[in-house]
């Protein structure tokens, strides 16, 4: 697949977007990857089988299973398609770099915006406050946390300022700042242990004033009880795909990822989501893992599995990583092996023959 494709695919699912519609920050991004992750993977061909497509076929396979006990069968549906889209995507031979770069064009126009709201010019109807083209600031805040950090490992940094706006302004998004941070520290640690230690000591006193300041103190508590009760209702294989938001329809979503497919699809669920993120994660470039690991610390604090963008940009990236490690444990033919330089040339029977003199 063309890098350009990849791009132009990034770019519109963050940019899509209807102003005034309830849902028009949600449904015309999944209306996107609906149409272009089916079109794209006619293209495409046979797929490369590997650990990583086994677990998350696995997994997107006993979601659908989870239907069968479910108290909720069209909010199951509603959560199955995305789990559907998020197998289509990792499967597509996708460039991560013209992702963040696609992505990074439309998150410049939210930002824009987030700027403008912040100081009191609404230009449409919105759900919070400065939440961008996301109506929602932990939206708008986790997908830019994911680009900016893509863009700094990918030596494009001076492009990560501009998407990095939601992060900076109140109401502050601290998942995603969190997060952001977290991997800003995991890129400096090998080389620049000194700002590591710093940019650690920053993440504390950042949990402190984000999570545990006055302020905050209510919310806190409001999502510590919710997991306290949420998690005595654990059963062995969940209560379904759905159930959480027929079980708790003010918050519709646990606001952490592990939890809710703890409650939904109990433990092989878990079992094969975690291993799929680990078995990523254990090998491959380390910007996607980058990437990957600020998508995870944001899912402690979120529900970045259901939304479009981020669920679009890690299912991209997981594929990548594991289509990375295909490559390096394939086992190289002797007809691969002659043309590889500095390799001995062998050939069958003995006989190398001769080779021509170079004048």
């Amino acid at each position: 697949m063309r890098e350009w494709v990849t791009g132009a695919v990034a770019f519109a699912v963050c940019i899509a977007f209807v102003p005034g519609w309830p849902d028009g920050s949600l449904a015309p991004r999944w209306a996107v990857l609906s149409i272009a992750v089916p079109v794209l993977l006619c293209c495409v061909g046979r797929v490369r089988a590997s650990p990583g497509l086994y677990l998350l076929a696995a997994f997107v396979g006993f979601a659908g299973l989870s239907l069968a006990w479910t108290p909720a069968v069209l909010d199951g549906l509603y959560l199955f398609w995305p789990f559907c889209l998020m197998l289509g995507i990792f499967c597509l031979p996708a460039c991560p770099k013209a992702a963040y770069l696609g992505a990074c064009l439309a998150l410049i126009p939210n930002s824009i915006v987030t700027a403008l709201q912040f100081w009191g010019f609404q230009p449409f109807e919105t759900i919070g406050l400065n939440p961008g083209i996301f109506f929602n600031k932990s939206f708008s805040a986790e997908i830019s946390a994911m680009v900016a950090i893509g863009l700094i490992g990918t030596a494009r940094w001076w492009l990560a300022p501009a998407v990095l706006v939601p992060l900076g302004l109140l109401p502050l998004s601290r998942g995603a700042i969190i997060a952001f941070g977290t991997g800003i520290w995991l890129l400096l640690a090998k080389k620049q242990r000194f700002a590591a230690a710093l940019i650690a000591i920053l993440l504390v006193g950042l949990f402190v004033r984000l999570v545990l300041a006055a302020p905050h103190m209510n919310n806190s508590f409001e999502r510590v009880a919710l997991w306290a009760d949420t998690a005595r209702s654990l059963t062995f294989f969940g209560h379904g795909l759905g159930s959480f938001r027929w079980a708790y329809p003010y918050f519709e979503y646990a606001h952490n990822d592990l939890l809710q497919v703890a409650y939904e699809l109990g433990v092989p669920g878990v079992l094969l989501i975690g291993a799929f993120f680990v078995y990523c994660l254990r090998a491959g470039a380390l910007t996607e893992r980058l990437v990957m690991v600020v998508f995870l610390v944001e899912g402690c604090f979120g529900f970045p599995l259901f939304t479009p963008a981020t669920l679009g940009l890690v299912s991209l990236v997981a594929g990548s990583l594991c289509r990375s490690r295909l490559a390096v444990d394939r086992p190289v033919s002797d007809r691969e092996r002659a043309v590889l330089p500095g390799e001995n040339v062998e050939f069958p029977h003995g006989d190398r023959g001769s080779l021509p003199a170079m004048r």
